[in-house]
């Protein structure tokens, strides 16, 4: 959250690396952000963009993106309840495998 030119893009991609810093260093929990493996920490860390993209396939499609491996509808279950968006998901008619996109 901040004005326009503040720095949150750019902060996002200093943490993604898709460039380092000019000066300086990012540091987590102890940790210079160089040092740490990029794909373990992509695996532990989660963005939420101002605006909501949905990829064409189904709803669980898109809950499970990204992701390198089969997704069990008990984990589904426990990541759309701790969202408070499981209850919603239940009231519709083909649960999580309705077709969506943009």
């Amino acid at each position: 959250v901040g004005r326009s030119g503040a720095g949150k893009t750019t902060l996002v991609h200093l943490l993604q690396r898709f460039y380092d810093p000019q000066s300086g260093q990012i540091i987590i929990d102890g940790i210079p952000l160089t040092d740490l493996n990029l794909k373990s920490f992509h695996d532990v860390i989660g963005f939420v963009s101002q605006e909501t993209k949905l990829n064409f396939g189904t709803l669980r499609d898109n809950l499970t993106y990204g992701l390198d491996r089969e997704v069990t509808d008990e984990e589904i279950d426990n990541a759309t309840e701790a969202a408070n968006c499981k209850e919603f998901i239940d009231e519709l008619e083909e649960g999580y495998d309705p077709s969506i996109g943009e």
